[in-house]
């Protein structure tokens, strides 16, 4: 072999390592922190459609990451558990303040309304898929409670 074969051979050896130490380094940086693993999750599920759409509302507005998931439930990273769980507990609040409840019947349900009127307990109604719900704050709970089962029972008289 001559000098200049030498040289030649010599120089696309060089090339040679030269681009197996490249790959080498690509690969190094891709396992060791090009592709981080992804952060642990937690869940809350909903059973409720309205209650699940005001949490995903809720959850846009704070600007917290998350993903849907089937059957209503809400998948997010662990580090936003705190700001999740706050979340929930104002939609929560929202729905079920403290004592409430709904009646499958549309008379019962006005009568429901008109017994919390008289006494003066104040009250809201909101909309859940299984129709419309009574709630009061929680200091009325008793009072909310005894007129409820009085009205269910049938013997809610207005006087």
């Amino acid at each position: 072999m001559n000098n200049e074969t030498r040289g030649l051979v010599n120089q696309t050896v060089r090339r040679l390592l030269n681009i197996m130490r490249i790959t080498i380094a690509l690969i190094l940086t891709v396992s060791m922190g090009g592709c981080s693993q992804p952060e642990p999750e937690e869940s809350t599920k909903y059973y409720d459609s309205k209650t699940y759409q005001r949490f995903v509302e809720k959850l846009d507005e704070h600007g917290v990451e998350y993903r849907k998931g089937k059957d209503m439930n809400v998948f997010y990273p662990v580090s936003q558990s705190q700001a999740v769980r706050a979340i929930a507990s104002e939609v929560n609040a929202e729905y079920h303040p403290g004592c409430g409840g709904s009646f499958t019947s549309e008379e019962k349900q006005k009568a429901m309304e008109a017994a919390l009127k008289v006494r003066g307990i104040p009250y809201t109604v909101v909309e859940l898929d299984s129709g419309p719900s009574i709630t009061c704050s929680p200091e009325h709970r008793e009072a909310f409670h005894e007129l409820f089962m009085s009205v269910l029972r049938g013997e809610y008289n207005e006087q």
